[in-house]
Formats: C-alpha cells, sequence, structure tokens
C-alpha cells in the first residue's frame, strides 16, 4: 500500500532560515511512496527501489539529490513533469498512456521535478545527459505504430513468471520472461538480461494502469494471470482462469433448450460468470433490457431481473435462482 507523505519543507533552521536535507545515502525507498503537493494539488508517485542523498518536498516542485550509480524514478498520472538542474546526470521523461515518468540515474546534483500545466497526452520521451554542457532534451519521433501478428503466429502462448512476486531488483529467468513479453506487447526493445531495474517497473505500473489492474510495480498472481490471459488470446486459445486455493473450479454451463448456459449456481449481485452473462442475455431478449453481456452482474442487471421478476409473478430479488431458472426455461 502507498504511504501519504506531505511535506513543505525539510527542517528549518529558524535562525539562518536555511532548509535541511537528509544525510548522503539516507533516502531508501522499498515500497512506493505518494506526495501530496499542495499547488498544484496533485500527487506524484516515487517508485519502489529509488534512492536518494536528499529529497526536499515544496508546495508545487519537489527537489533531489541524487548519488552517483543510483536511480530515483517519480510518477505523475495528472500533469506532465518537467525536470530542470540536471546537467551529468541521465534523465529520461517518458509519456505513455497519459501517465508521466521520470527517472534520474545520478550525478550527485540537484535535480528540480515540477508537474506542468497539463496532462501528457502523447507516447513521447526524452533523454538529457552530457559530459557538462546544459541538458537538451532530444526531438520526440512520432509513435511507431506496431501490428501484432496474426492471431496464432508465431505468438508465445504463455510466459513462466515463477512462484514469487517479481519486484524492482529481482533477478532471473522469471524476469527474463517479464522482458520478453513487454517486447512483444509492446516493442520495447528492452535486453532481455533478467534484471528488474526502476525503468522496467516504471513500464510496468502504466501497463498495469492500463490493463485496469493495481497499480503497484509488482508482478504478481493477478499481474501474471493478466499477462498469460493476454498470452493465450494471441495464440488463439481461451485464458485458463487462476487457481483459488480452497476452490474447486466450476463446470462450465450446457446451453439450455433456449440457449442460455444458466448453469446451476446461484448468480447475484456482483457474480461474473457465464452463467451472468447468459443471464443478461436472457434479459435483453425477453425483457428488452438494453444490458452489455458482459458476464459482470451488478445493480442494471439486478434491477432488470427484478423487473421480470414482477412481471412473471416471481419473488423480485434478482437472483437467477431455481425458482427463476425454472420460469426463464419456459420461455
Amino acid at each position: 500500500m502507498k504511504n501519504k507523505l506531505k511535506l513543505f519543507a525539510i527542517i528549518m533552521f529558524a535562525f539562518f532560515g536555511v532548509v535541511g536535507f537528509a544525510s548522503a545515502a539516507a533516502l531508501n525507498w522499498s515500497v512506493s511512496q505518494t506526495i501530496d503537493l499542495s499547488s498544484p494539488d496533485i500527487d506524484l508517485t516515487i517508485l519502489s527501489g529509488s534512492e536518494a542523498t536528499s529529497l526536499v518536498v515544496n508546495t508545487g516542485s519537489i527537489v533531489v539529490v541524487v548519488a552517483n550509480g543510483n536511480s530515483f524514478s517519480v510518477t505523475s498520472d495528472v500533469r506532465a513533469l518537467t525536470v530542470t538542474g540536471n546537467t551529468s546526470s541521465e534523465v529520461t521523461n517518458t509519456c505513455l498512456n497519459g501517465v508521466s515518468t521520470v527517472v534520474i540515474n545520478g550525478n550527485a546534483e540537484t535535480i528540480t521535478i515540477t508537474p506542468g500545466d497539463a496532462q501528457c497526452v502523447v507516447a513521447s520521451s526524452s533523454t538529457s545527459g552530457s559530459s557538462g554542457g546544459s541538458s537538451k532534451p532530444k526531438p520526440v519521433t512520432p509513435p511507431v505504430v506496431v501490428t501484432p501478428p496474426a492471431i496464432g503466429a508465431g505468438q508465445v502462448c504463455s510466459y513462466n513468471l515463477g512462484l514469487g512476486t517479481l519486484k524492482n531488483g529481482s533477478r532471473g529467468e522469471a524476469v527474463m520472461e517479464l522482458q520478453k513479453f513487454l517486447n512483444a506487447t509492446m516493442n520495447l526493445g528492452l535486453v532481455v538480461d533478467g534484471a528488474l531495474g526502476p525503468k522496467t517497473i516504471a513500464v510496468m505500473m502504466q501497463w498495469q494502469n492500463t490493463n485496469g489492474l493495481v497499480v503497484d510495480g509488482l508482478i504478481g498472481p493477478m499481474t501474471k494471470a493478466k499477462i498469460n490471459g493476454i498470452a493465450a488470446v494471441r495464440c488463439g486459445a481461451t485464458p485458463a482462469t487462476p487457481a483459488v486455493p480452497g476452490v474447486t473450479p466450476a463446470t462450465p454451463a450446457t446451453p439450455n433448450a433456449q440457449g442460455y448456459a444458466f448453469g446451476t449456481l446461484l448468480v447475484k449481485e456482483g457474480t461474473k460468470s457465464e452463467a451472468c452473462k447468459a443471464w443478461q442475455m436472457f434479459l435483453n431478449d425477453k425483457a428488452s433490457a438494453g444490458l452489455v453481456a458482459d458476464g459482470n452482474c451488478g445493480p442494471k442487471t439486478m434491477l432488470a431481473a427484478k423487473a421480470w421478476q414482477v412481471s412473471v409473478g416471481l419473488t423480485a430479488d434478482g437472483f437467477l435462482g431455481a425458482m427463476s431458472r425454472a420460469k426463464a426455461e419456459t420461455q
């Protein structure tokens, strides 16, 4: 879980008016941490694995010193970020799917990161760093449109991502599999070296955001299931449902005479299944409910079900149980 960090100044010495900084190599982030700025009122996220010699959080910017050989990463999904003060540190500033990410490979200089006036809206990147001159961002190259291979054509159908959670600093065969997936999916051109660093974590967080996952930069069970689900779809296969300890998978429902695969289990609000999808299709066909048949039974599905139940003299609870199933199979 992200921690909230709200600082407007670090240790103020009243007599000298000096802002105090943390000592060398004092700041290490083992988990991602959110910084709350007040002007503008937005959040920045420091990614896990970041290291800094010092950090000062002002009302509308952060000022960081990153030691030589260390890396510091920060993101914003609200505003584009601008970087000033770097002359010899390598700074990568990317914008992907509305998320702005700055990665600093330090050289012990003071760098200021400030949210801009607008959100980043196109996939772009710039890298700065030199042997002493002022930094100049590289020209933005229009995004390359990559046409994925046809389904099943030379596709990898699954990736062996191991059993443990992958995170910044992880190494091994599972990381190599993750890098292969990102190269195949996003055309990143990552070096498949089995080392998971802050740049790859930043890309993973953007990918998690795009795919509706918790944006934590950790490659755990849900992220792994999503990765292999996408790989299976590319191969023309049906993604396997991740196993849940202690739960016996339900037997796939067989369509009834009317063609609706209601199954035998109770369908209620919150149910996500093929039986729910069949329930939605039935309500659309028989009650003109106008539902999206996505297999996710929410409040709209329950309201439509209750209206149908009232019309046929059943208890209006919205559930697809034994009585509603039997009634539906006569229509």
